[in-house]
């Protein structure tokens, strides 16, 4: 694991660079120097954010061209797996939230959307989106490739790993595969939940393949990657994934409320690590590796 620092808006940035892919499918091709150079250029397009006054979206690499309502307009958003919404449902079904027994996935996102709103927290997504698409499909990624998430589990959260905790998220997994509750599921459901919201929550991006090379955790509180930036000075591929690690807890604290135990906490951090895992699985890119921009 390399590391360098850099200054950049007056916060003192470090990156780690994992040498070892967290997804290969193939031979491996990538110049881990170039995934260091990809790690210094995106530390360059970290910018301060609200978490509360902006809109989140996806961590989706490719470039942000105009919004579901026909503006052109991009600004510079927060990024989880799916966006906040769909990620938020994630969490809550990982955790085995108490929703009403009969609720269906619109609904169960319907009242998620609303813990969201209570807390602050902006709706938004992006259009033509798998990790929302495909929502059931890569929590059938987790059930199903049990060692594959404990291993990426257990090397984001060291000493904070626990096999039990990341095993019961597996177990939550499978069982909503078996349950069929999301198996209809598709990207229209977030839009209709948002309803007139939606032409200024969802994003609209460049029609072009997924290149990226790079997933970027990024771990500096109130800040995010400027996506479009990254685009186009990127090193190695077309962008690069960005998980704004801050973000994804502020909405875990949506989900759990403010009077949420350490034990809740660390539950989220595993359904992160598991949800995070899963996506890489699920997304078309068969070489990708991790930088993790911290601060100093």
């Amino acid at each position: 694991m390399k590391e360098t620092m850099t200054e950049n808006h007056d916060l003192p940035i470090n990156t780690q660079v994992l040498e070892q892919p967290i997804k290969l499918v193939g031979d491996q091709t990538a110049e881990l120097t170039l995934v260091q150079q990809q790690a210094d250029v995106a530390k360059e397009c970290v910018r301060t954010v609200d978490y509360y006054a902006v809109r989140g979206t996806c961590m989706d690499e490719r470039k942000r061209v105009g919004l579901l309502n026909g503006s052109s307009e991009v600004e510079v958003r927060p990024s989880v797996p799916g966006g906040p919404n769909v990620y938020a449902l994630a969490v809550a079904e990982l955790a085995g939230f108490d929703f009403e027994p009969a609720a269906s996935g619109a609904e169960r996102l319907g009242s998620i959307t609303e813990k969201l709103r209570a807390a602050g927290i902006r709706s938004g997504g992006h259009a033509k989106c798998a990790a929302n698409a495909a929502f059931n499909g890569w929590l059938g990624i987790m059930a199903s490739n049990p060692e594959t998430i404990k291993a990426y589990g257990q090397q984001e959260l060291a000493e904070r790993y626990d096999e039990n905790i990341m095993q019961g998220v597996i177990d939550q997994a499978q069982m909503l595969v078996e349950s069929d509750r999301y198996a209809a599921w598709n990207e229209q459901v977030l839009v209709d939940v948002l309803g007139d919201e939606a032409g200024d929550a969802i994003e609209v991006l460049a029609d072009v393949p997924h290149e990226g090379v790079v997933v970027e955790r990024n771990r500096v509180p109130n800040t995010t990657i400027d996506q479009n930036e990254l685009y186009d000075r990127s090193i190695i591929g077309r962008g690069s994934f960005n998980i704004d690690d801050d973000y994804a807890l502020a909405i875990e604290r949506a989900i759990f409320g403010d009077s949420a135990d350490e034990s809740q906490m660390l539950l989220a951090a595993h359904i992160r690590e598991a949800v995070t895992a899963a996506v890489a699985g699920a997304v078309p890119n068969t070489e990708l590796y991790e930088d993790r921009l911290l601060p100093a």
